[in-house]
This record gives structure tokens, sequence and C-alpha cells, in this order.
């Protein structure tokens, strides 16, 4: 979505998500699961502890759903972050830190959400996979994470499983099931909707998906926790940390970088296009366009067609590469 002779790590440019628990039972315009609309306040999660216990006691599996680039695989991938920085020797204590909602537009959630890595600690093992890579050739979750530890070429052990462990599988629903007839005819399966996950007390299994995926599945109300990602929770931030690295990369100053952020912001107002920036791709992507002067187009149609064009344009570079 950026400029690709951009690279820089995750936090220069991460702003925290609005997470909420969802309720069972109700269903969301994408055929996902709904909360309660009277008590969506209560709902909102702001911390991993929250996020990983239920009672004091921890989950066994939990689904993350959310639109389209709403920020899943990125809140993906700052977990993954957290992780390792809550095994660094160098570690801070976090503690003394209770996250909590920014009350005011001058607190920014950027310093309170999803802060205490220490709850994090506990865990030795965590495991990422994408899904996509595997879809259509394995179902089993175990297998996957043990066969890309293998093709990095790292010592394996089944023992890591006794160990307390965070499975986290990205994009469920970029997933299908490999048919059995030719690729797996040992699987048995009786649920082919999703990958088969270890089921332990000591294994905590994370599903990001669409809302379209989870809309059939079935779920233990005991052991399953569902909850709703949507955008970040300040989209002003992270305009603003997207255009300070892209006037960086091209020696702008910090005076300029302000100037240029509120021009920007102006600017989606006047277009009455405010309400996409809590949606992180398609604000990254309109902050790219506005750098590049193409958002001074009155259309929006057009602004629209340079997004398109952007997405063309990596997918191409993609399979070239």
């Amino acid at each position: 979505m950026l400029d690709s002779d951009i690279d820089v790590p995750l936090e220069r440019i991460y702003v925290p998500p609005s997470i909420k628990k969802l309720k069972r039972g109700q269903e969301d315009r994408c055929g996902g699961i709904e909360t309660d609309n009277t008590s969506r306040g209560e709902n909102n999660v702001s911390c991993y502890k929250e996020l990983l216990h239920r009672d004091g006691n921890q989950n066994n599996t939990m689904y993350i759903q959310g639109d389209p680039g709403c920020g899943k695989t990125t809140f993906s991938t700052k977990l993954v972050l957290d992780w390792c920085n809550a095994h660094s020797e160098n570690i801070i204590s976090t503690k003394t830190i209770i996250p909590r909602m920014a009350t005011s537009s001058k607190e920014t959630p950027k310093q309170t959400h999803f802060s205490d890595v220490d709850a994090l600690r506990d865990y030795t093992f965590l495991f990422f996979v994408s899904l996509r890579e595997y879809s259509g050739t394995m179902c089993n979750v175990s297998q996957m994470v043990e066969d890309a530890i293998k093709s990095n070429k790292l010592p394996w052990d089944d023992s890591v499983w006794e160990d307390k462990c965070i499975v986290l599988t990205d994009a469920a629903d970029e997933w299908y099931h490999p048919d059995p007839s030719k690729s797996n005819s040992a699987c048995k399966c009786k649920d082919r909707s999703m990958p088969q996950y270890l089921q332990r007390n000591n294994i905590t299994n994370i599903i990001t998906a669409r809302p379209w995926k989870l809309a059939n599945l079935k779920m233990s109300d005991t052991s399953t926790r569902i909850f709703q990602i949507s955008g970040v929770l300040d989209y002003k931030t992270l305009a603003e940390n997207v255009i300070n690295v892209l006037a960086e990369k091209d020696g702008v100053s910090q005076k300029a970088h302000q100037s240029k952020c509120n021009d920007f912001l102006k600017k989606l107002t006047y277009k009455n296009m405010i309400n996409l920036m809590r949606i992180p791709a398609i604000c990254v992507q309109l902050v790219h366009q506005f750098y590049v002067g193409r958002l001074m187009e009155d259309s929006l149609c057009a602004i629209y067609m340079y997004m398109l064009d952007m997405h063309i344009a990596k997918g191409l570079k993609k399979t070239s590469n």
C-alpha cells in the first residue's frame, strides 16, 4: 500500500485497533456474529489479558472477525512482535500499566491499548500460520506449524505441544479444505469448513477471518470467544504516522509533516470521506494518494480509480516476482 522503497518497523505506523467482545445469537449485515446493541460500550477489549482470558481462565479458542482491510493481519503481526518483546531480556515490565480507554482527544490510545505485553510472557511458544499458504493442501494446523518450522530448517519436537502455547492462524476465509481423494486420503475431518486444531487446555487457538466464514460455524459457548475488529481507534494518528514516514524519506521538515497532515484531513472533510478513515487499509491508501498529489482530483470516482490502480499494480508486481 505504501511506496515499495519504504521499509520501516511496524511500530512506526501502528495504531491500536478497536476490538469488541461479541455475543452469540445475532448476526451482522455481513453474515457474521454481532454484539448486543444494548451493551456495546461494555464489550470493548483494551488489553491482552482481556483477550486471552475469561473469568480468570485461559481461553481455548477465540475468533477475531472483521471486514477486509480492517486490520486483522496487522493486529496478528503486532501480537507476534509483542510476544517476542515479552520474551526479550531487555523488556521493561508493564504490570503497573493499566490499559484504559482514552477519555479525551489529548490522550492517545497508542500508549494505553494492548500495552500489557507481560500477559504474553506466560506463553512459552507462539506459532503463527498464514492459512492462505496452506489452502487446498493441508487441513491439520499442527502439521502446518511443523511444516513451517522444518521449511525454515529449524529442529522440531512434538513435545512443544506440552507447553503453554498460542497458535495464531490468520485469514481462515482464504483457506479451503484439500480434496481427500487426491492429497490426503487419511483425512477424517467431519467439518471441512475450518482447519483442524489441537484442543488442549494448555493451547490457545486464535483464528482471524471475515464474518461470512464464521456465520454458520458451530461453536462451544463455554470454550469459545468471538471478537470483532473494526478499524483503528485513532485514524488521525495513523494518517500522521504514514505521512511522517513518507515525508522523512523525502527529507521533508517536521513542520511540513504537520502541515501536510492538516491539509490531508481538511481535504477528506471537504470530500466527505472521513468515514472511510477508520478502515486502516483505505486510510493508508488515501494518505498515499494525497501525498503523491492524486487526492486533488474533484471526482470521487477518480480517487477510487487510483486506489484500484494501486491494488492492481501491487498484484502484478507479486505475479512477476
